[in-house]
């Protein structure tokens, strides 16, 4: 744990070693490798929640995303690269002040 952790009133964050005895068959970059299961499951939730996948979040995707393979270039470019994308664009327009704004009379005049 990190020392902020410890406060009371932040975050916290674990490592964990997890040594799985069982193998699941997966592909990386389009390759078979095997997975321990339970760390792949623990990969792929926390990708399907990082995507808004997950049964009974608000808004689920328009169409299935497959993300079983996330380093291939279809998905990390086509769909994780592009939500990325969308998701700062949305965060930009709703939060200031933004990256993008390069003069302070950009940044008043967007104030309301």
């Amino acid at each position: 744990m990190i020392d902020r952790s410890l406060v009371g009133d932040r975050d916290s964050e674990m490592a964990l070693c997890i040594t799985d005895t069982e193998f699941n068959k997966i592909k990386i970059n389009g390759e078979e490798y095997f997975a321990g299961r339970h760390a792949h499951a623990l990969r792929m939730r926390c990708m399907k929640e990082h995507m808004g996948m997950l049964p009974g979040m608000r808004s689920p995707p328009k169409h299935e995303i497959a993300c079983s393979d996330p380093v291939i270039d279809s998905f990390f470019h086509g769909t994780w690269r592009r939500l990325a994308e969308e998701n700062t664009k949305i965060f930009e327009e709703v939060f200031m002040p933004s990256a993008g704004i390069t003069e302070l009379t950009r940044l008043v005049g967007g104030i309301h």
